[in-house]
């Protein structure tokens, strides 16, 4: 009725920057009975007493902590071995939130005033703004336009010839994700004015540049938690 055998494995990367994901609070070691035949003068094995629990490996909402315990008494030959668990995860500091600072909601500042056309004829004015308070913590984030274009009212005799429409560009790809503290933050993208209106055609009106949340995962991946795999039963 034989013994046990355990195999373990370890972390292979803690996280390091707050915000990025934590381990799972998995099994550090496993043991299983081995050689189970029937024997004679059977002593079963028993468990010792669990330790005291180990101090979070972090400060807020990442940590893991663990507890152990050993085989007080190995089983004899034919004896039960003692069934269970020798180390025990679970996570830690889950409710301390990881900012460094109180939550602080994004703000957007005033539109500035708009520009002159930029010539008589062209149909076009600009004006922008930008992120008077960045977001941070569990606050929310800014989104929306940072600067506008719009048509200008039409002088007389700007009407020579044909008409051509104002053209905005196609939006460019979104920036990597600006980040103050923690993870999350702002993106940026931006087009442009391809070619302004001429002989009375139609002005441009629209966003030129956006912001958005965003998350930065590029900066967890690395950092994320990382279980190894299990080594070899012993």
């Amino acid at each position: 009725d034989g013994g046990q055998r355990s195999r373990n494995r370890h972390i292979k990367a803690v996280p390091t920057v707050p915000g990025c994901r934590p381990c799972e609070p998995l099994d550090k070691e496993e043991m299983e009975p081995c050689n189970t035949q029937t024997c004679t003068d059977c002593v079963d094995g028993l468990w010792d007493a669990w330790s005291q629990w180990m101090p979070c490996s972090a400060t807020c909402r990442v940590g893991v902590t663990w507890r152990s315990r050993t085989v007080k008494q190995q089983p004899s030959s034919c004896g039960k071995p003692a069934v269970g668990r020798s180390i025990q995860r679970a996570g830690c500091n889950l409710n301390i939130s990881c900012s460094m600072h109180t939550s602080i909601d994004c703000r957007l500042g005033d539109w500035a005033g708009w520009t002159d056309c930029v010539e008589p004829c062209s149909g076009r004015k600009t004006r922008s703004r930008i992120i008077m308070v960045h977001g941070s913590g569990n606050g929310s984030f800014c989104e929306g336009a940072m600067q506008q274009t719009a048509p200008c009212m039409e002088e007389e005799g700007c009407k020579h010839g044909h008409p051509m429409d104002c053209e905005l560009s196609k939006w460019a790809k979104w920036s990597t994700c600006e980040v103050t503290r923690g993870i999350a933050g702002q993106k940026t993208r931006s087009r442009s004015v391809r070619s302004d209106s001429f002989n009375g055609g139609k002005g441009c009106g629209g966003t030129l540049v956006e912001t958005a949340p965003c998350q930065s995962p590029g900066d967890c991946h690395p950092m994320e938690c990382k279980w190894a795999d299990w080594n070899d039963w012993e």
